[in-house]
């Protein structure tokens, strides 16, 4: 049996090998569940006639180890050979089953090549940051130069550690959004405020090889950008955690172990000067960051341009009638007279979306009534 090993995100895992019509390992085990008890797994139900003989090409995609019981992680050669299986194409398989079929006979191994930051890219974000993210020009000066920094040979082996400070609404989370647009796939994004308890501790260091963790969720990324939102609101005794992924960009646990070497790694926090952030997190972690880079309150200029963004984004979703009472309202007016009034772009979200629900329900729901 040839072995493929694909260290990288699905989609690429497919178009590499051409998989689309590759026998799935789902439903090769529900039916040996059939025959065998011993072999469990969720979902698929398959039909009675169900037979094979042989399989020229099995892919194996990185959730579906999880949906199999230990004996089959165990004894993983043994079970596809019954099946005189010819091709089996492994996504980022578990530990377990990695030490075994990499001693195999014939084993090739691939790695997707993620993008990695250079002085083009730097460019390209330079000309559109502000087309995106409205006011912030010492941010993004300051982020322009250490992406810069990341291009240089000697430092990108290792992660580009940043991170991004100040109230919310700011376009910290934007920024990171952006520059994934700007380095290939969908942004990696982590909430840490919803992770306080042992399930988070599960998360991080691996529990199960039945459940999801950071590092197999890692695994799977589309892009070399990591969003580590809300970074100060975790718990901190699960910091130490992190302490080889800022400095090396590995990270594992019991089950999986991957590299982000040549990666960018951004923090974002609500914490609103670097002693706050010394005091709160610790030098330990503290010293692991490359850059700290402050989001400033917005001007009323900025916040001019924001309402003009959202009123549009919202007035184009109306109907020819609705557009005319919105305007013979001067919504878009008494909104702009209100600028300085506003500290973030949530809140301004919010508020043109409601000045512009009530003047519509105003006119068309409660006269009705009335």
């Amino acid at each position: 049996m040839n072995k493929f090993v694909y260290w990288g995100p699905k989609e690429e895992f497919i178009n590499q090998y051409q998989l689309e019509n590759a026998f799935d390992f789902h439903k090769l085990v529900i039916i040996a569940q059939k025959e065998e008890k011993q072999f469990e797994i969720k979902g698929y139900k398959g039909t009675d006639d169900e037979k094979i003989d042989s399989i020229e090409k099995l892919v194996i995609f990185s959730d579906e180890y999880a949906m199999v019981n230990e004996w089959v992680l165990d004894n993983f050669e043994s079970f596809l050979n019954r099946f005189d299986v010819k091709n089996a194409y492994f996504q980022n398989p578990p530990n377990s089953v990695y030490e075994k079929i990499r001693k195999s006979e014939y084993c090739e191994e691939k790695r997707y090549d993620y993008l990695k930051i250079n002085t083009e890219c730097v460019r390209n974000i330079a000309d559109n940051y502000s087309k995106v993210i409205i006011g912030q020009e010492l941010a993004k000066e300051q982020l322009l130069k250490m992406l810069y920094s990341a291009t240089f040979d000697f430092l990108n082996e290792k992660p580009l550690v940043l991170m991004f400070y100040g109230s919310s609404g700011l376009g910290k989370t934007e920024t990171a959004k952006f520059l994934s647009t700007k380095m290939g796939g969908n942004l990696f994004r982590k909430q840490f405020s919803m992770f306080q308890n042992n399930e988070f501790a599960n998360y991080l260091f691996g529990a199960k090889h039945s459940e999801i963790s950071f590092a197999r969720d890692l695994l799977d990324r589309e892009t070399n950008v990591i969003l580590l939102d809300e970074f100060d609101k975790a718990n901190k005794i699960f910091l130490s955690a992190f302490y080889q992924l800022l400095d090396e960009g590995i990270f594992a646990d019991k089950n999986y172990s991957v590299e982000l070497k040549n990666s960018i790694i951004i923090c974002t926090s609500n914490y609103e000067n670097m002693d706050d952030i010394k005091s709160n997190l610790g030098f330990a972690i503290f010293n692991r960051f490359d850059g700290f880079i402050k989001f400033e309150r917005f001007s009323e200029d900025d916040c001019k341009k924001i309402i003009e963004s959202y009123y549009k984004k919202y007035f184009d979703f109306l109907n020819p009638c609705q557009k005319t009472l919105i305007e013979h309202k001067n919504v878009k007016k008494l909104l702009l007279n209100n600028a300085n009034k506003f500290n973030n772009a949530r809140e301004i979200d919010r508020v043109v979306r409601e000045v512009i629900v009530s003047v519509l329900f105003d006119e068309e729901i409660k006269t009705i009534e009335e």
